[in-house]
């Protein structure tokens, strides 16, 4: 009993440092972690409470955005199959060219390429004759079309020009087309 009061002092400074490892480090770091989560909730409601203070123009800008998506839907090709999506611009491009008074010689489709997960685009190159007011007539005619036609490429070209109005032209225009794609 005599050596425990002689090493009482160790004994207590063991018990105070088996205390702070296996009590006071556990509680310390359980403290900052709770600061930390505290912290992020803070933030959290905080913009919870700036979302619903801008609830209305929230609205206001995703009712635009419906508005906006209905007149891009406006843009594209709606035919459900494929093949009514091809018959359908191919059948625009010929009234095109009717229109402008040229001459169709060869319609040939490209590769689709996926836009996004609901747009679709297409490439049709198409080669025509006729005058150089026919060419022009062509290009403002597919620009200015609804649905969106959009030229790519393009290559004019003649066997001899001597800049008359009623010399024939050969044509290769490259236009590209979007089809809504639904189902996906």
């Amino acid at each position: 009993m005599k050596e425990l009061t002689k090493y009482k002092h160790y004994l207590i400074f063991i018990v105070v440092i088996l205390g702070a490892t296996y009590i006071t480090d556990p509680l310390w770091l359980l403290y900052q972690e709770q600061k930390e989560t505290l912290a992020l909730s803070k933030k959290r409601t905080e913009k919870a409470q700036a979302l619903v203070a801008n609830r209305d123009e929230l609205e206001a800008k995703f009712s635009q955005l419906n508005q906006e998506s209905s007149k891009a839907n406006a843009l594209l090709f709606s035919q459900v199959s494929e093949g009514e999506y091809k018959l359908a611009v191919q059948n625009t491009l010929e009234e095109i060219l009717s229109n402008a008074g040229c001459t169709l010689n060869v319609v040939d489709w490209e590769e689709a390429a996926q836009v996004s997960a609901y747009v679709q685009s297409k490439s049709i190159k198409v080669d025509f004759s006729g005058s150089p007011l026919c060419l022009a007539k062509t290009v403002r005619l597919i620009e200015s079309n609804t649905p969106a036609l959009r030229i790519e490429r393009y290559a004019y070209g003649a066997r001899g020009w001597y800049g008359k109005f009623s010399e024939r032209l050969e044509a290769e225009l490259t236009v590209k087309s979007w089809r809504k794609v639904q189902g996906k």
